[in-house]
């Protein structure tokens, strides 16, 4: 497994062992459900560590997904949200490009549903 940090703000860290199988259309869909989790119960975060496992289906492969979530510092869910699209824009690299634009896509929509 590789570790992937995902930073959302100066002050907050999503972190992701992301499993060696993972292509990088993989890796979009990884990120926002990692964030999508981390999010589910809250509107905002407090200093403190969340950890979790994250079941994943992509087409016929399953993932057991570990991730870490550190906030320092008190963060709603709008600037981790828009974080997380910014990572994923900023690193055209790391990530399929149609896979990009749906996880960017899922996340506005997640944010919506839950916030708006």
């Amino acid at each position: 497994m590789a570790t992937i940090t995902i930073k959302l703000g100066n002050e907050a860290d999503l972190i992701i062992d992301e499993p060696n199988s993972a292509s990088s259309g993989d890796r979009a869909i990884i990120v926002t459900s990692a964030i999508a989790q981390a999010f589910s119960d809250s509107t905002s975060l407090s200093p403190s560590t969340r950890t979790g496992f994250l079941p994943i289906t992509i087409g016929s492969k399953v993932f057991r997904i570990y991730y870490e979530l550190r906030v320092k510092r008190i963060m709603n869910a709008l600037t981790a949200y828009s974080e997380a699209i910014s990572h994923i824009e900023q690193n055209p690299h790391l990530y399929d490009q149609r896979l990009a634009r749906k996880a960017i896509e899922v996340l506005r929509e997640c944010y919506n549903d839950r916030l708006g």
